[in-house]
Parts: C-alpha cells; sequence; structure tokens
C-alpha cells in the first residue's frame, strides 16, 4: 500500500507527516524545520537593519543558495513519492503565516485574525 495522500482529522495523520518529513529532510533541518503539515525554507538574510531602525535591501545580494535550498528540499519531496500541493506552495515570500504565528525578516508575532478568532 502507497499512501499518497494522510486522512484528514485522522488522529496519527500529523504526527506521520511530521516523521516523515523530519527522516526525508533530515540533512537540512535547519533550514526546513517543519511544523505541523507545513514546510518552512528559511532563506538568506535580505533586509539588513541600519542604525537609525529602518531597514536596508542590497539589490546585488541575490538569493540564488535559497533557490539552490528549494531545488534541493524540492527534489528530495519527489525523490521519495512525496507531493506538495501547488495550490498551497508559496515560493519567495517576504511574510508567511504558520501554525498562527506571522514570519517575517523582523522576527515572528502572533497573526492578528488567529488571535481575533481564539478571542471571540
Amino acid at each position: 500500500m502507497h499512501l499518497t495522500v494522510l486522512p484528514q482529522s485522522w488522529t496519527g495523520s500529523v504526527g506521520i507527516f511530521h516523521n516523515d518529513v523530519t527522516f526525508i529532510l533530515q540533512h537540512e533541518m535547519d533550514k526546513a524545520p517543519n511544523f505541523l503539515d507545513d514546510i518552512t525554507l528559511l532563506g538568506p538574510r535580505t533586509c539588513y537593519k541600519r542604525p537609525d531602525g529602518t531597514y536596508e535591501t542590497i539589490p546585488k545580494n541575490p538569493n540564488i543558495e535559497h533557490a539552490v535550498d528549494l531545488n534541493w528540499v524540492l527534489h528530495h519531496l519527489v525523490h521519495v513519492g512525496a507531493t506538495v500541493s501547488a495550490k498551497k506552495l508559496q515560493l519567495c515570500q517576504p511574510e508567511i503565516i504558520v501554525v498562527g504565528r506571522k514570519c517575517t525578516h523582523e522576527g515572528q508575532e502572533p497573526d492578528t485574525g488567529t488571535v481575533e478568532k481564539v478571542l471571540k
């Protein structure tokens, strides 16, 4: 039997996904941690904080190493038969929501939409 889709709301599906992805990406876990059912890939620093608190982006600083890391992760997922949902795939985003947290170059903070839902 080849499991291609994890059953929704099945008690063990999150654990199976987490363990499988951890095994597949074990050599790059510092760059590609997985949270529940999301795989994030941390890119290189692109915004540098100035002494006045604003941020500077250096246009001549290409993200080639990030593209190589993306290729490595996707190649390993495909190599073991995993699939990635094109609808959920987000590449090179300056801001993402992961497990109710907004992640940006400045750090993490609670997502306001998630906080509002919890407070209702």
